[in-house]
This record gives C-alpha cells, structure tokens and sequence, in this order.
C-alpha cells in the first residue's frame, strides 16, 4: 500500500488489500477562512474551520456481469421454447461452475413482433429476449464464466460491473488519513495567525460514494477445474483498472 501526501510517500505491506493502493489527500477550505474573537466575551475563544479530502486507489477484485440470450422465430411460442432451452442451460451451467442460486438474477423478460413494413406492417415473427444478472464473481472467473455461457446460448452481454470486497478497509484509511490531514491544517493555520490548536469543536463525515463496495457472499467461489479447462483457450481477459475509495470531513477546532 503506498500513501501519497504531498511530495512524502511511505511504503507498507496491507495482504488484506487486492493490490496496492495509492492514498492523495486534498483541501478543500470553506469559502475564506474566518478566524472570530468577541471583545465582549473573554471566555468566547477563536476557532478554525477547515475540510480534507483522501482518496485511496484500489484494484476491484469482484464483478457481477449482464447477460441476455435472444431468440427469434416464426410463431411466438416457438421462440418462447427456444429461449427458454437456452436460459436454462445457462442456469444449469453456471450452478455447475459453483455460481449459488441467489447470485443469478433474471432482470427482464421481453417478447415483441416483428413485423415486415414493405407490406402493410405484416407480423412475420416475434422475438424473445431473457436478460440476466450474474453477481459475486472473482475477477479471475469471469472471463471463464462468459465463455462457458456463451457455449450455451448466450448472445447479449450489456456490461460488466466491478467492485472491491476490502472496499471497508480501504474506506476507514482513507477516512483516518482525512482527520489527520485536516487536523494538520488547522494546526498551520492557528500557528499562522498566532494561535495554538485548542479541542475539537466539531467533526463531521461528509457523504460516501459506496458504489465500488461489494456487499455479496463473503465465502470463497472457484471454478471446477474440470469444467473451465475445456475452454480456458478461449476466455476473454478481463481488466478492472482501479477504483478511487474516498472520505471526505469537516473539522472545528477552537484556538488558544
């Protein structure tokens, strides 16, 4: 885990991590900074008021992914049981592969006409369109998982969404590493106009963006050996890049 602040860097070892994080800070000050004294209340004491930002860069290690399977054909019921075939060999296989049951969602369901407009807007078909949800996957697992999917009958895949499972940890440095640039600050601040940094006042958690945090199955998840080899040639590499976790304060403290 690397710590970045300013132009400083310190190096330490986190095997509770992914990979390696890079932890930058930043201040942000409320409008102008106001330093108050009333010259009517002796025991009314200045304050300082400052904010710090620290965001912490981590490599998401889980994914779920969005399938579909589409099928067309002359008569609607026939494209619902060629659908239906393939949907179900899909769930079968991803059982197959260790994929828990609450972890295969069906997002939507979809038939409609198609129609041929050269005459008149006729119906010459109707198309079938089951869409999936695949989540708790290890990264290293997806790419396996599409193809053996694909296999089945799988022909839409709409995205693919990436999270952190120590996305708490990453989150709680990034958040002490934000009071400490903060309390830094005031201090400058205060030994700038004279003071010394008094107690806290007030200290406040600005809101957190929880969209890389993975609040699936904690349990370990593989791949059977013997199912994924046949097709290991074949499996598309997938690339997380990095996720930035980051906590955000507003601090208060009183001057001597």
């Amino acid at each position: 885990m690397k710590i970045v602040k300013g132009k400083k860097r310190t190096r330490k070892n986190n095997s509770a991590l992914a990979a390696a994080v890079i932890l930058s800070c930043t201040l942000l000050l409320h409008g102008p900074l106001v330093i108050s004294a009333s010259a009517d209340a002796k025991d009314e004491m200045p304050t300082v008021s400052v904010s710090a930002e620290c965001s912490v860069t981590v490599t998401p290690d889980m994914a779920e992914i969005l399938l579909s399977v589409t099928d067309e054909a002359a008569d609607a019921t026939e494209a619902q049981r060629m659908n239906a075939e393939k949907v179900n060999a899909v769930i079968e296989t991803l059982t197959a592969l260790g994929i828990e049951e609450k972890s295969i969602c069906t997002t939507g369901y979809d038939m409609y006409p198609n129609y041929d407009y050269d005459e008149y807007q006729k119906i010459v078909g109707y198309t079938v369109v089951t869409s999936m949800k695949i989540s708790d996957l290890k990264i290293e697992d997806v790419g396996g998982i599409v193809n053996s999917c694909v296999q089945q009958g799988i022909n839409g895949i709409s995205g693919i969404r990436y999270t952190c499972s120590d996305y708490d940890t990453a989150y709680q440095e990034a958040l002490a590493s934000a009071v400490a640039q903060a309390r830094e600050t005031a201090q400058t601040i205060a030994q700038a106009a004279g003071k010394e940094l008094g107690d806290i006042v007030t200290i406040t958690e600005e809101g957190q963006d929880t969209s890389y945090r993975y609040n699936g199955l904690q349990e370990e998840k593989a791949l059977l050996a013997d199912q994924a080899a046949g097709a290991a040639e074949y499996d598309m590499a997938v690339m997380p890049g990095e996720a930035q976790i980051t906590a955000s304060v507003s601090a208060c403290w009183y001057m001597n």
